[in-house]
């Protein structure tokens, strides 16, 4: 019963983390000024959508495991709330815009690139929350704990 009130603490606690993710500061580019051909230099911010969604996937992801927890002893409903949990905090797009950050497929020509430097905390997050809702769905549905229908 510990290691369950643990694990559900964990996920929620992820699940509340990812709300902060459009505090965190963006993604730069920063193009420097050349020569007499060249302009004056300049720059972009951008998130690529990962700060918006973030707080969505963890909202999604609170109510899921609420739901999943309140459904426990039936099935369907405990296995749908934890899917929901662990789908939303798996799609959190922080993991894809840091792959997309650290294979350089977001680097322009002639600019620098400045990663956000929260996006692989957000995205280690979310892969925690992932990780712990999805055990968490093990222990709601021990074999003594299930109602069959009959």
């Amino acid at each position: 019963m510990n290691a369950e009130r643990a694990l559900w603490r964990v996920a929620i606690a992820c699940a509340v983390l990812l709300l902060f993710a459009p505090m965190t500061p963006r993604t730069s580019w920063t193009a420097l000024g050349g020569g007499e051909m060249r302009s004056a230099g300049g720059g972009a911010t951008h998130s690529a959508g990962w700060d918006w969604i973030a707080p969505l996937a963890g909202i999604a992801a609170a109510i899921g495991l609420f739901v999943g927890r309140g459904q426990r002893p039936r099935v369907a409903g405990t296995v749908a709330g934890a899917a929901i949990a662990s789908l939303s905090l798996g799609i959190a797009a922080a993991l894809g815009h840091w792959l997309d950050l650290m294979s350089g497929s977001l680097d322009m020509m002639g600019w620098t690139t400045s990663p956000a430097p929260a996006v692989a905390y957000f995205a280690a997050i979310a892969a925690a929350g992932m990780a712990a809702s999805l055990i968490l769905l093990g222990c709601w549905l021990r074999p003594g704990d299930v109602k069959r229908r009959t």
